[in-house]
C-alpha cells in the first residue's frame, strides 16, 4: 500500500522514576490524510492520531490513547483549524479523557510579519466552569534570539 510506513519507536529519560518506553506501530501518509497507530506491547497502551486537510484552508484532526488492559479511553482530542486569509489561523480544540465534552479551546493568531506573531486563546473547562483567556506576541531578533510575551486571565 502506497504511503505505508511501519515504526519503531524507543524513548528513555534521565528520570530514575520513568522507565524506558518503547512502541511498535504503522504511520499511513497519502495527499491528504496522515494517520499513525502506535502499540506499547508491555502495556497494550494504543495511541491513534489522524489528521485530513479538507480543502487548501481547513484541516481536521484527532488523537485518541486507549489503554487495552483496563479497557478505558484515557485521551480525546479533536480538532479544527481554518486559514481564513494569509497568514491568519483560527482553531477549534476539544480536549478531554472520555468521548464526554470537557475542555474546549479556541485559538486566534497572526503572523504580522517574518519576526511577530500575535495569538490569543480561551479555554472554556465545561466541567469546572471555568473560562481562561492567554494573550501573546512572539518576536525573533535574529535565528538564534527570540522572546515571548504572554498575559494570561483565568476567571
Amino acid at each position: 500500500m502506497k504511503g505505508l510506513t511501519f515504526l519503531a519507536n524507543a524513548s528513555a529519560w534521565t528520570v530514575a522514576s520513568k522507565a524506558a518506553e518503547f512502541k511498535l506501530g504503522a504511520e499511513y501518509n497519502a495527499n491528504d490524510v496522515k494517520a499513525k497507530i502506535l502499540v506499547n506491547p508491555a502495556t497494550k497502551i494504543s495511541d491513534l492520531t489522524a489528521s485530513y486537510l479538507a480543502s487548501s484552508k481547513i484541516a481536521v484532526g484527532g488523537d485518541l490513547t486507549f489503554d487495552v488492559k483496563a479497557n478505558k479511553l484515557s485521551k480525546c482530542d479533536f480538532g479544527v483549524n481554518w486559514n481564513p486569509a494569509g497568514k491568519a489561523q483560527v482553531g477549534l480544540k476539544h480536549e478531554s479523557a472520555s468521548l464526554a465534552l470537557n475542555k474546549l479551546t479556541v485559538f486566534f493568531s497572526h503572523a504580522a510579519n517574518e519576526n511577530q506573531t500575535l495569538g490569543s486563546n480561551f479555554v472554556f473547562d465545561l466541567n469546572a466552569k471555568t473560562v481562561q483567556g492567554n494573550l501573546g506576541l512572539a518576536h525573533r531578533f535574529n535565528a538564534d534570539t527570540s522572546s515571548k510575551v504572554k498575559i494570561s486571565h483565568n476567571g
